[in-house]
C-alpha cells in the first residue's frame, strides 16, 4: 500500500516523501554494490569495430551522461546529413521536458499528434495528418511504433516503455524500406540504454503534485571482459486529479511497474549478441471524458462538468457478465511481457543483423464511454495477443561510392478478444459481448541503395514488397436483457472473413553537400498500410466486410544546415501527401445504434511545411522552436454525416443513415502545431551549476467528423512548462523542482463519438514536483 500526505485539496503543493511501494526499484541500487567486485577484476572490454553508422539498430551507449552544458555543436550531427525530416530526442531532453509515456512526444515534434483512446492505454498517432483512429485495436496503425528496432503494431503494448531511453526518433513519411514493415505516416522509435563498458548506476525520486510519484533506477556492469548487462525498473504510482461530484471518490491513479533487462555478449571484436527481456504489470485507473452534448434527453447527462469532474458507473450485472474484478472506477489490469534477441557480425565489407522478437499481452481495459453515471455506453475489452516477428539484414560497411542494405521482416500475431458493452440504460436497453480470434502473417523485403555520384551528390533508391494475410475467426455477438447476464436476447454468428493485400512501394531523391555546413535533399516515396477489418458489436455480416489498403505518394524536399556550428541550427522541409483509399472511422448505422465503421476515402490529399531552429546566442543560452503546418482535403468522399444522423436521432429518437458528400471539406486534422523551448544554465559559484527552463506546445483544434463544428471539433490548446535544476558541475547529482501547465489552461486532447453522446477527453491541470537524481 502507497502512503502519502493528502495533496488533492492543495494540489499545487509537491507531496511529502512517500513509502515506495515497489521494492523491485531498490534491488537496483543493492545490485549496484554486488557488481563492485565485479568491475574491480573486469578487464577492458575489446573495442566494437562495427560502426554505428552500419545499421539504424546499432548504437553506442556507453557513456551514461549527457552534458546539458554549452558543446561545440549540437547533438545528432551525423543526423544534419540524413536526407529526411526526423525529430532527433536525447535522453537529456527527454527528462527536461518530463516524458513518460508516448503521449508527451506530441510537445516535442511538429505536426505529430498522439491521442490516447478513451482515456487508456491505448493509443492513436497523426504524423502529417496521416493516421486512424483504430478504437478496436486489431488493426496496423498509420504511424508504427519500434522498441530497438522491434515493430509494435499494438500500442498499448509501449505503456511502460519510456523510461531508461537513450533516445527516440520520430520519422515522417513513407517507412519500410530499411527494416520493420511498410507504412503510410512514418514511425516512431524508442531505443533503450544498452550495458555499458564500466560500472553505472543511478537512481531518480519524482513526486509532485495529487500524490505522484515515479521511482527510476538502472544498473549496468561488464561481468567479464567479453560479457556485460543492465537492468532498469521504474514505479509510477498516484496522480489521479479527477473525482466524482456525486461520490467524492479520486480516479486517474497510476500503478504500474515495469522492468527491462539486457545481456551483451562480445566473443569478438566483429560479433555482438544482445539479449533482452522486459515485463510491465500496470493497474492504472484512466482518465474519464466528459460528455459534451446528450442526445438522449431521458438520460439527463451532465455537459457542464468542472475541469476536475468525471462520472462513471459499474454495475453488478456488468461485472458478472464481463467477469470484471474490479468495477469500481476506470481502469486498466494488464501484463506485457517480451524478449528479444539481437545478434550482429562484421564481415569486412559488409555486415549481418539479426532481430528475433517474442512479445505477449494480457489486457483489460474496463472504460465508461459515456462519461456517465448510466450504463449508456459502458465498455470492458479483455484480450490476449502473442506476436513473434524475425528480421533478418545484410548492410554494405565500407566508404565506397555504392552503399546498400537488404533484409527481410516477418510478424505472426495472435490477437483473441472479448468486447463487453452495457447499454441497458438505453432505449433499446441490453447488455452486449463480441468475441473473436484474429490472426495475421505480414512479410516484408525491403532494399536500399545510394550512389555517391561526386564528392557532393548522392543518389538514393529504396523498394519494399510486404505481403499481408488476416483471418477473422468465429466472431459471435451475444446480446443479453438489460441488466440480466443469464437471458439472452438475441445471438449473432458470423462467417470467417479474410483479407490480403500485396504492397510495393518505391522511393527515389537525392541529396546535395552544398557546404560542410549545408545540405539540401529532395525525394519522391510511396506507402502502403494494409487492410483490415472492423470487429466490435457486431450484429450483421456487412460489418465485417474488410476495408481496402491504402496507399501514399509523398513529395518531399528541404535542407539542413549548421549556419553557425554549434550556434545556429535551421531545418526546413515541405512536403505534399496523395492519398488514396484512405482508412478512416465511420459509423455503421442501423435503426438502434450508430457504430464505429472503417470506410476507405476514395482521394485525398494535404499539403504542409516544418521547420526547426536551435539557436545558442550567448554561451549558456539555448533557444530551440519546432513549428508544423499543414492543411488536407477530401477530393473524393461520400459518407454517413455523423453529425446529421445524431441529430435526426435526437428528434426522432432512433437513428437512419443520411449520407453526405464531403469533397473539398478540411480533412479536420491541426493546421499548427509548435513547441519549443529556452534554457540558461550560469554558476552560481566555481562549484555548481544551476539551470532555468521554460518549454511551450501548441496544437491546433481538431474535428471528430468531416465539417465538424461545435462539440465535434477539440479547440486548440497553449501549455507552458517551466524547470529549474542545480547540480555540481563534476558531480552526479541534480535536484530539479518543475510545473507543468503553469498557466493552468483547461484544455482537451482528444475526443469521442459514442452513441449517446460526444465526449473530449480533458488535459492535465497544473502540477508542481521536484525530482532528485543520482548517477555514478
Amino acid at each position: 500500500m502507497r502512503y502519502a500526505y493528502n495533496t488533492r485539496k492543495n494540489p499545487d503543493i509537491a507531496p511529502q516523501i512517500q513509502i515506495w511501494r515497489h521494492w523491485s526499484v531498490y534491488l537496483l541500487a543493492s545490485a549496484s554494490l554486488c557488481v563492485l567486485p565485479i568491475e574491480a577484476k573486469s578487464q577492458t572490454l575489446h573495442a566494437h569495430s562495427k560502426k554505428a553508422s552500419a545499421s539504424p539498430h546499432i548504437k553506442a551507449a556507453d557513456k551514461e551522461e549527457v552534458s546539458v552544458v554549452a558543446a561545440k555543436s549540437f547533438a545528432f550531427q551525423k543526423a544534419q546529413h540524413d536526407p529526411d525530416a526526423a525529430t532527433h530526442l536525447d535522453s537529456a531532453e527527454l527528462i527536461k521536458k518530463g516524458v513518460t509515456s508516448i503521449n508527451d512526444l506530441t510537445k516535442l515534434a511538429p505536426n505529430l499528434v498522439i491521442q490516447s483512446t478513451n482515456g487508456g492505454q491505448a493509443v492513436n498517432f497523426y504524423l502529417r495528418g496521416i493516421g486512424m483512429k483504430d478504437f478496436t485495436q486489431n488493426n496496423i496503425p498509420s504511424v508504427m511504433t519500434y522498441v530497438d528496432g522491434i515493430a509494435y503494431p499494438f500500442s498499448f503494448a509501449t505503456a511502460g516503455a519510456f523510461f531508461d531511453l537513450q533516445s527516440v526518433d520520430v520519422t515522417p513519411g513513407p517507412v519500410g524500406f530499411t527494416h520493420g514493415q511498410t507504412d503510410t505516416g512514418g514511425e516512431v522509435s524508442l531505443h533503450t540504454a544498452d550495458p555499458t563498458d564500466k560500472l553505472s548506476y543511478g537512481i531518480t525520486e519524482d513526486i509532485a503534485s495529487y500524490s505522484r510519484n515515479r521511482l527510476y533506477g538502472f544498473v549496468s556492469s561488464p561481468i567479464t571482459d567479453k560479457l556485460s548487462f543492465r537492468l532498469a525498473a521504474q514505479s509510477l504510482q498516484g496522480g489521479g486529479w479527477q473525482y466524482n461530484p456525486q461520490t467524492g471518490k479520486n480516479l486517474g491513479d497510476a500503478d504500474l511497474t515495469a522492468i527491462r533487462g539486457k545481456l551483451r555478449w562480445r566473443p569478438d571484436t566483429d560479433t555482438t549478441v544482445t539479449l533482452g527481456g522486459y515485463v510491465t504489470v500496470d493497474h492504472s485507473e484512466l482518465l474519464n471524458e466528459q460528455p459534451q452534448t446528450n442526445l438522449i434527453p431521458s438520460l439527463n447527462l451532465n455537459t457542464s462538468l468542472g475541469r476536475r469532474e468525471a462520472l462513471w458507473s459499474c454495475s453488478s450485472a456488468f461485472a458478472q457478465l464481463s467477469s470484471l474484478k474490479h468495477c469500481r472506477a476506470p481502469s486498466e489490469h494488464n501484463t506485457v511481457w517480451g524478449l528479444n534477441g539481437t545478434v550482429s557480425h562484421s564481415f569486412g565489407s559488409f555486415g549481418l543483423e539479426s532481430i528475433t522478437a517474442y512479445d505477449q499481452a494480457n489486457v483489460g481495459e474496463y472504460s465508461d464511454q459515456d462519461a456517465s453515471n448510466f450504463a449508456s455506453d459502458d465498455s470492458f475489452r479483455r484480450f490476449s495477443q502473442q506476436t513473434f516477428s524475425q528480421e533478418v539484414a545484410l548492410f554494405s560497411q565500407n566508404s565506397n561510392r555504392f552503399q546498400w542494405k537488404a533484409g527481410a521482416y516477418y510478424t505472426y500475431t495472435n490477437l483473441d478478444t472479448h468486447f463487453f458493452y452495457n447499454f441497458s440504460d438505453t432505449p433499446s436497453g441490453y447488455m452486449s459481448e463480441t468475441n473473436y480470434v484474429q490472426k495475421q502473417n505480414t512479410l516484408n523485403e525491403f532494399i536500399n541503395l545510394s550512389y555517391r555520384l561526386s564528392r557532393t551528390v548522392t543518389l538514393h533508391a529504396s523498394g519494399n514488397e510486404e505481403n499481408n494475410w488476416q483471418n477473422l475467426n468465429g466472431l459471435r455477438t451475444t446480446q443479453y436483457l438489460a441488466n440480466n447476464p443469464n437471458a439472452i436476447k438475441s445471438l449473432y454468428q458470423f462467417n470467417d472473413t479474410r483479407t490480403s493485400s500485396h504492397l510495393f512501394n518505391w522511393s527515389g531523391g537525392v541529396d546535395w553537400q552544398a557546404l560542410s555546413h549545408l545540405m539540401l535533399y529532395a525525394k519522391v516515396s510511396s506507402g502502403s498500410r494494409p487492410g483490415g477489418f472492423t470487429a466490435n458489436n457486431t450484429t450483421e455480416q456487412a460489418q465485417l466486410t474488410p476495408y481496402k489498403p491504402e496507399h501514399l505518394i509523398t513529395y518531399e524536399a528541404g535542407f539542413k544546415s549548421d549556419l553557425i556550428p554549434g550556434k545556429l541550427r535551421l531545418n526546413v522541409s515541405v512536403f505534399h501527401n496523395e492519398y488514396k483509399n484512405q482508412v478512416y472511422l465511420g459509423r455503421y448505422v442501423t435503426s438502434a445504434r450508430s457504430l464505429g465503421y472503417y470506410v476507405n476515402i476514395p482521394k485525398s490529399e494535404n499539403t504542409g511545411v516544418e521547420g526547426s531552429i536551435q539557436l545558442q546566442p550567448i554561451k549558456h543560452l539555448t533557444l530551440r522552436q519546432t513549428i508544423g503546418y499543414q492543411r488536407g482535403h477530401y477530393q473524393n468522399f461520400n459518407t454517413i454525416d455523423q453529425t446529421s444522423v445524431a441529430a435526426f436521432y435526437k428528434v426522432h429518437g432512433y437513428y437512419t443513415p443520411i449520407y453526405k458528400n464531403f469533397n473539398g471539406v478540411d480533412n479536420g486534422m491541426p493546421k499548427l502545431t509548435f513547441n519549443g523551448s529556452a534554457e540558461y544554465v550560469f554558476q552560481p559559484s566555481r562549484r555548481y551549476d544551476l539551470e532555468l527552463g521554460l518549454d511551450w506546445s501548441y496544437v491546433g483544434q481538431q474535428a471528430l467528423a468531416p465539417s465538424g463544428e461545435g462539440v465535434y471539433k477539440i479547440p486548440s490548446y497553449f501549455l507552458l512548462n517551466g524547470h529549474i535544476t542545480f547540480r555540481p558541475n563534476k558531480g552526479r547529482w541534480s535536484v530539479t523542482a518543475y510545473a507543468t501547465n503553469l498557466l493552468g489552461n483547461r484544455y482537451y486532447t482528444s475526443g469521442n463519438v459514442a452513441s449517446p453522446d460526444v465526449n473530449w477527453l480533458p488535459g492535465a491541470p497544473r502540477f508542481i514536483g521536484g525530482r532528485v537524481s543520482y548517477t555514478y
